[in-house]
């Protein structure tokens, strides 16, 4: 039933209420429903709608917060809300008092999901900003706004399916106002499959003859256990077999997911599919595993005969819609979280020197930070400067129910043995004492050197089964149910890899001594991603723990970061690290920042001249169309 009662209006923005009763539509009774061109004059507005009856009581907040998911589309993102009650203080209170305010779509996801780019589009984000809602909410509408369209959707982490499938369902039911089961639909016409799946399915239905079929085919046939490597022989191999074929272009849009690890060969392939290139990929390069260098558009798609970019990013597609655009609000994650696991990813406090940077303060604000103090777009080297993330940047609500101290914590060890059974124990608690499902628990292992993560249980995941089982706790091993990243009724336990895309109420990051890799620069970044990766999977709580001298090392790091509740201090790379480093900017990044903000000061300095003459643009505009509307043109 409707808990939000109002008032059903009808805006004719060009024709006035003596227009329609000269007609004698004014007989029907209605125009007390209605909207004239002439409310739409100076503040009539305001009293037409102050008239209305008042029909609304005050809504409850959770209510509040329902209808504000409905309008926005936010209620198609199922989280799972328990209507029961919950012990108060414990993590499944807050939790559940958290998610009741996080399924909402903001203001800018909504612009860059409802669009259909005639070309190429990248969209940037955080982790935990909304990259997968976005591109599955756009899969959704362009799908309904063309429902001829043959889209596909591809993946690099399998356990992200089931996920995707339910988010572009209820996206598509809402788009499409089908009246069917929203949970089951799927629509018709879009192919969601993971990127090593995609040749399999391609050749099965157009007969086209790959070398490599399968990830596990090509692996043998290269004699390689390399992902990047391998990947490059099967979609450059693809791609020529693919053109050589007959076969027609066979998709009007393609979305990447978790773009950041697939090799410039898999883009050009997907970029061959397509009757026009409209290819659509999220990425945060934070969360990039495989590769040092921050690939270019000219990187992923290479150039023509003549030089020019197969691809270029650089401004706007007709209708105002940007080719490249960045996600800065992160609903997963709290700030203390977000803040904590991108300072240590950067390494912005590693005793050794950084891992990687942003020179520009333009690049940090453009993700969601501020820097204290800073009055100039290059940061100098040397300088002290304090980093910090606002509110509404990070509207996760949990910093304002639990103490912050509770939300991330550290933990060292003498042996294995100590940390392992710790965090058994812990779980224990989590379950018994804070009324925690063991779906909502996740374990996140940074050590490789003993996990089978690709094929079997490693030796970490055994260890860990038997001691949850010893307490009556079921554990879920990712490595052996690769499609599904959790169970009910059983904790997961996943490798950075399998968990990359997912989420949980409470994670622990274990093997922290493994975040580093002291004296190889590329190496260190590497695993230090890794460990950004683990530590943002969680959508309520953090334990980080770590056995000897580096984890050590390491754990205090940490503490140092999180000694602050909302900024860190640091100092700038000097010039000799700077050339050393890993910079997130890149040459296309600033072209394309030049150029957005040429074209809004423009803007600017058009409407500030019209204004000292006495025109303002936006009445100007509105008589334009209004003379167009009744031209007839």
């Amino acid at each position: 039933y409707c808990k939000v009662a109002g008032n059903y209006l009808c805006c004719f923005p060009f024709i006035t209420e003596r227009e329609w009763n000269a007609r004698n539509f004014g007989v029907t009774g209605i125009e007390k429903n209605i909207i004239f061109a002439d409310a739409l004059e100076g503040d009539n507005l305001r009293t037409v709608l102050s008239s209305l009856e008042r029909r609304q009581q005050p809504l409850s907040e959770d209510d509040f917060n329902i209808a504000l998911s409905e309008v926005t589309g936010g209620s198609a993102i199922y989280k799972e809300i328990e209507s029961k009650t919950y012990e108060a203080n414990t993590k499944m209170f807050f939790l559940n008092e958290t998610r009741k305010r996080v399924n909402t779509i903001d203001e800018d996801q909504s612009a860059v999901a409802c669009n259909a780019p005639n070309g190429p589009q990248r969209i940037r984000g955080l982790a935990g900003t909304g990259k997968t809602v976005v591109l599955s909410m756009k899969t959704a509408f362009i799908k309904a706004t063309n429902p001829d369209f043959r889209i596909l959707y591809t993946y690099s982490t399998r356990s992200l399916k089931n996920t995707i499938q339910a988010h572009i369902s209820r996206f598509h039911a809402k788009f499409s106002q089908d009246p069917g089961d929203s949970h089951a639909y799927f629509p018709q016409g879009v192919d969601l499959v993971h990127s090593f799946g995609l040749l399999e399915m391609l050749a099965s239905r157009h007969d086209i003859q790959f070398k490599y079929l399968t990830y596990g085919s090509a692996k043998e046939l290269t004699g390689t256990t390399d992902f990047a490597f391998t990947s490059k022989y099967v979609f450059e191999d693809a791609r020529k077999k693919f053109k050589a074929s007959a076969c027609p272009k066979i998709y009007d849009a393609i979305l990447i997911d978790e773009s950041q690890d697939m090799d410039p060969s898999f883009f050009r392939f997907c970029y061959e599919l397509l009757k026009i290139p409209r290819l659509i990929w999220g990425i945060d390069e934070m969360q990039q595993l495989s590769e040092l260098n921050i690939p270019s558009s000219k990187d992923l798609f290479g150039t023509t005969s003549d030089g020019q970019e197969v691809v270029n990013l650089t401004g706007d597609y007709p209708g105002e819609i940007p080719k490249d655009l960045v996600l800065k609000k992160c609903y997963r994650t709290s700030r203390q979280v977000l803040l904590a696991s991108h300072v240590f990813g950067m390494g912005l406090k590693r005793k050794a020197g950084p891992l990687q940077f942003a020179q520009k303060k333009s690049f940090w604000e453009s993700i969601g930070y501020t820097l204290e103090g800073v009055d100039v777009e290059d940061l100098p080297p040397g300088e002290t400067v304090t980093l910090s993330r606002p509110k509404e940047n990070s509207p996760h609500i949990l910093e304002t129910l639990d103490n912050w101290r509770s939300i991330i914590k550290s933990k060292h060890f003498d042996d294995k043995d100590q940390e392992y059974e710790w965090i058994a124990n812990q779980i224990k608690n989590d379950i018994e004492v804070h009324m925690m499902k063991p779906k909502d628990i996740l374990i996140v292992h940074l050590n490789y050197d003993t996990a089978k993560s690709w094929s079997a249980p490693g030796e970490i995941s055994l260890k860990f089964r038997d001691l949850l089982a010893a307490r009556g706790i079921s554990l879920h091993v990712g490595a052996t149910k690769k499609d599904y990243f959790s169970a009910d009724g059983s904790v997961s336990i996943q490798s950075v890899k399998r968990a990359k895309g997912n989420e949980a109420g409470q994670v622990y990051v274990c093997d922290f001594e493994s975040a580093d890799k002291p004296g190889n620069i590329s190496g260190a970044l590497k695993r230090r991603n890794e460990a950004f990766v683990a530590m943002t999977r969680t959508n309520g709580y953090l334990t980080i723990t770590g056995t000897g001298p580096n984890a050590r090392l390491l754990l205090d790091e940490i503490d140092d970061i999180t000694n602050e509740q909302s900024s860190v201090e640091f100092v700038v790379p000097n010039e000799d690290d700077l050339r050393r480093i890993r910079i997130l900017e890149t040459e296309e990044y600033e072209r394309n920042r030049r150029d957005r903000e040429k074209g809004e000061q423009k803007t600017k300095d058009l409407a500030r001249m019209l204004k000292t003459i006495g025109v303002d643009i936006e009445d100007e505009l509105r008589s334009i169309l209004a003379k167009i509307n009744k031209s007839g043109t």
